[in-house]
């Protein structure tokens, strides 16, 4: 038969291995962020739009087209890009307008971006991202 002291020294065996458990699924490290998708392409990498904007180093924005600041048109220009080895905009595909009369502005605009090279094993590659640009009337007009 087991006496309270027994008891004791079980329980408290019992509470430290769970405890024990528990600390030991708790140190499981976080899931690290999956790295930029490279595409079938070898030298092509697909970016989000926040990672290649932080990239942007140096971007103007177009000027408020005045047919559309007139009429009051306000919305975005969206593109998906492909932005080349040497940082510069390669390619632009419309991928939507809000009104047609914002998207030659912000072609002009966009085309004359550049950005930091993105590095895959310290060799620079071509990066595929979506880039928007925003025309809202009264924010300085862009």
């Amino acid at each position: 038969m087991m006496t309270w002291k027994s008891y004791t020294v079980v329980l408290t065996a019992l509470v430290a291995a769970i405890a024990l458990a528990g600390c030991r699924q708790n140190t499981a490290r976080a899931p690290q962020p999956a790295p930029p998708a490279i595409s079938s392409q070898a030298d092509t990498v697909r970016l989000s739009q926040k990672e290649a904007a932080d990239r942007r180093l140096d971007h103007r924005f177009p000027p408020y087209p005045v047919k559309a600041k007139q009429a009051h048109e306000e919305g975005a220009v969206t593109f998906t890009a492909i932005i080349g080895r040497d940082g510069h905009v390669r390619s632009l595909e419309l991928a939507k307008a809000d009104f047609p009369s914002l998207t030659e502005a912000a072609e002009k605009s966009v085309q004359n971006w550049v950005y930091k090279p993105y590095l895959v094993d310290g060799k620079p590659v071509e990066v595929e991202t979506t880039i928007t640009v925003r025309f809202t009337l009264g924010s300085g007009d862009n």
